[in-house]
C-alpha cells in the first residue's frame, strides 16, 4: 500500500470518529435540557464518547507514528526498558491468568539505539502478545546477542498464526480485530527497518515467536 493511500485512509478514518464524537455529543445535550433527566441514557453515552475519543486518539498517535522517520540515538540499558514496559502492562492482565516470563543475556547492558523505536516495537509485540493470549497462558521476552546484533524476543501462546497471515500481518490496514487502526505491526515493521533491523515470524500450534533483531553497539 503506498503512503499516499495509507494517509487518505487514516483521515477518512479520523473523520468518521471526529464525526461520531459530535453527534453523540450532540444528543447527550438534547438528552441533558429535559424536565426529566435519563441518567441512564446519557451515562451510556458518556461511555461511547469515551470509547470514540480514545479510538480517534489512537488513530491520530499511529498516524504519527507510522510517518515518523527520523531516529535519535541514545544509549540505555535495554533490560531496565523492557522491564519497565512490562510494568506498565501488568495491569491489563491482572484479570486473567497470564503471566510474563523473563529470560535476559546478561551480556547486553547497555546498547545505542533509537531508544523510543525500540520501546515502541516491544510495546506493540507485548500488547499483541497480551490480546494473542486471551488473558490466559505465559507470555515470554528474552533477549540474546549474536555477531554484534541484539535480538528481542517475544513469544505467547495465542492460536497458531497462518502462513497466509504471517504474509500480511505487517501491512498497514490488515488487521484480524474487530477494533484498532491495523497500523500496529506496521509500525513495528517500519520502525525495525528505520533502525536497520528486521522483525520475523515464528507461528507453531503450541508458540508464537516474534523476534526483534537490530544492530545494538554494545557497551
Amino acid at each position: 500500500m503506498k503512503e499516499k493511500e495509507i494517509f487518505d485512509y487514516l483521515i477518512h478514518e479520523i473523520k468518521n470518529s471526529s464525526q461520531s464524537i459530535v453527534l453523540s455529543a450532540g444528543i447527550m445535550k438534547k438528552l441533558m435540557t429535559r424536565d426529566e433527566f435519563p441518567k441512564e441514557s446519557v451515562l451510556k453515552l458518556v461511555s461511547r464518547l469515551g470509547e470514540q475519543a480514545e479510538a480517534l486518539y489512537d488513530q491520530v498517535r499511529d498516524a504519527g507514528l507510522y510517518f515518523r522517520e527520523e531516529n535519535f540515538p541514545l544509549t540505555f540499558d535495554l533490560h531496565a526498558l523492557i522491564n519497565d514496559i512490562i510494568d506498565e502492562y501488568k495491569p491489563f492482565m491482572t484479570s486473567g491468568n497470564t503471566n510474563i516470563q523473563t529470560e535476559y543475556d546478561l551480556t547486553i547492558r547497555n546498547v545505542i539505539q533509537d531508544e523510543f523505536k525500540v520501546r515502541t516495537i516491544i510495546v506493540n509485540l507485548l500488547k499483541n502478545s497480551i490480546e494473542a493470549s486471551k488473558r490466559s497462558g505465559t507470555i515470554k521476552l528474552s533477549t540474546s546477542v549474536a555477531g554484534g546484533a541484539v535480538s528481542v524476543i517475544v513469544e505467547n501462546n495465542g492460536p497458531v498464526i497462518p502462513e497466509e497471515l504471517i504474509k500480511k500481518i505487517f501491512e498497514p490496514m490488515f488487521t484480524t480485530k474487530k477494533t484498532g487502526t491495523g497500523l500496529g505491526l506496521a509500525i513495528v515493521s517500519r520502525f525495525a527497518k528505520n533502525i536497520q533491523g528486521s522483525v520475523k515470524v515464528n507461528s507453531s500450534d503450541t508458540r508464537t515467536y516474534f523476534i526483534l533483531t537490530f544492530p545494538g553497539s554494545l557497551k
